[in-house]
């Protein structure tokens, strides 16, 4: 048996789930597809996922990232349509598959359970409303800097201490929603700028103010 979902502070919010279904992905393995149907949706236990649509030129376009505690393939999973994005994982991640007959079943008895899938609905929607405004609106300056104060925000980091994970050029190039040799060059920027600081693959944000300065300029 398995807690399933627990408070930021570990105490577990719901009774041990009947899924024994673990799953463990490597880097870059690919969970679920685009354009398919799923016929089971993933709880992520550890690890981080990427959420992506391709683009005519074949370039990701991220639309969400996953980490510990999220669900991810449930679109198609609920709705019996194919499903709208690529989950691919970021690092090596375990993942707890749920199927449809488990799922009612938990359902019944763990409110907890569902009212956990809407808000990762709900933050999901949230993340590609702001996403679509920030591509239409802001330049790729502001929006990269979006980029790090979502990150920031989302796996509750704070300014000056490292990143606990490894982004790419390309997956921030693909959060913003930009060429990646633009990207590259604002990144260089915000180096120069000791706004942030980069260590193999992992990042530092130096200067949380004025990143939120940038992130709202248009």
């Amino acid at each position: 048996m398995y807690d399933l979902i627990r408070k930021k502070n570990s105490k577990t919010l719901s009774k041990d789930a009947s899924f024994k279904k673990i799953k463990h992905f490597k880097r870059r393995d690919v969970v679920s597809f685009a354009g398919q149907i799923s016929k089971s949706m993933f709880y992520v236990r550890s690890g981080m996922l990427k959420l992506y649509r391709a683009d005519s030129n074949g370039n990701q376009i991220i639309i969400s990232i996953a980490k510990e505690g999220d669900f991810v393939a449930y679109y198609s999973f609920i709705s019996h349509e194919p499903e709208i994005s690529t989950s691919e994982c970021m690092e090596d991640s375990e993942l707890l598959e749920i199927n449809y007959e488990d799922l009612v079943d938990e359902v019944t008895n763990n409110k907890i359970l569902l009212h956990k899938i809407l808000e990762s609905a709900c933050f999901s929607l949230k993340e590609v409303s702001i996403s679509i405004l920030n591509m239409s609106q802001c330049s790729i300056r502001s929006r990269t800097a979006n980029v790090f104060i979502m990150l920031m925000n989302k796996f509750e980091i704070k300014e000056g201490d490292e990143f606990p994970f490894r982004i790419r050029v390309s997956e921030i190039a693909g959060l913003v929603g930009a060429a990646y040799e633009s990207v590259i060059r604002t990144l260089a920027e915000l180096k120069n700028e000791k706004i942030v600081k980069k260590t193999l693959l992992k990042y530092t944000v130096l200067n949380y103010g004025k990143l939120i300065q940038i992130g709202n300029r248009r």
